[in-house]
């Protein structure tokens, strides 16, 4: 999935990832019925071992994904802090009440 030197599947991947992360921790907040004041940390729930595990995966790049080129390590790193970045931006964003 990640290439070297293919930018536009890297902003493919991006632009996919950010809106699907924000919408997939909306509904598992839903789906376990979180108070909305909760979400937060259920999204926190969600990306924390992303952000605890991805310094050593990207650190240790060839070791833990040897089928990927080492090349991409950059990338994949960016992408994962991408994914939690959407994952807490979809739950702090409220819907605005119906008129």
């Amino acid at each position: 999935m990640l290439q070297p030197g293919d930018w536009k599947g890297t902003l493919t991947s991006f632009a996919v990832s950010f809106p699907l992360m924000a919408w997939i921790v909306r509904r598992l907040c839903r789906r376990f019925q979180l108070k909305q004041e909760q979400w937060m940390a259920g999204a926190v729930s969600v990306a924390l071992p992303t952000l605890l595990l991805d310094p050593f995966s990207s650190a240790f790049f060839p070791v833990v994904f040897p089928n990927m080129a080492p090349e991409v390590a950059g990338v994949f790193g960016g992408w994962m802090l991408w994914c939690c970045a959407g994952a807490l931006v979809g739950v702090t964003i409220r819907r605005s009440a119906r008129q």
